[in-house]
């Protein structure tokens, strides 16, 4: 009878391990591609846009317009090994100075992004700041992902997606 137990144990033990190592967590190496004030997202909340291949690199386009940085950074990458995440703080009545995604974290299947607003800087107008930057894949992708995005004022997530990572 103890060898049932223990091996029931074995079974538990193995089981747990295996959970907590798909959950721990792995900061994540990221490389701004450009940063703005002036994007053209079509909506007034903040927004997450994952960037996996030449034809999704010409769907934000219309986003990024004005920025010939983030089009040529976006045009560079190499899809085999790299994606782009454009996340956006969403419009803001003043404009914000140094909105910046500062720290990307997977956990599992959940890719959590911290971003920090920046400063007011007086001007009174209607902006769209953005922040797009690029992300190195490894061989552990090639699944189905949650993208959350916090900002440092707020406990919950922002914007949450789900997407397919090559």
């Amino acid at each position: 009878m103890w060898k049932l137990w223990s091996l029931l144990a074995l079974v538990t033990l193995s089981l747990g391990l295996g959970g907590c190592i798909e959950k721990s967590s792995q900061e994540l190496h990221f490389e701004t591609i450009s940063q703005s004030n002036s994007a053209n997202w079509e909506d007034r909340e903040p927004g997450l846009v994952i960037i996996d291949s030449a034809e999704e690199a010409k769907e934000v386009l219309p986003f990024i317009q004005n920025d010939d940085k983030a089009i040529l950074g976006l045009n560079q990458l190499d899809f085999s090994n790299q994606f782009a995440i454009l996340a956006f703080r969403g419009w803001q009545p003043t404009v914000l100075s140094g909105f910046q995604v500062d720290h990307i974290v997977r956990q599992g299947r959940t890719v959590t992004f911290r971003a920090k607003s920046g400063e007011l800087d007086g001007q009174d107008m209607v902006t769209s700041p953005y922040h797009l930057v690029k992300v190195h894949k490894d061989e552990t992708w090639g699944r189905t992902y949650t993208f959350k995005l916090y900002f440092d004022e707020m406990q919950q997530d922002a914007v949450s997606i789900t997407h397919y990572v090559q």
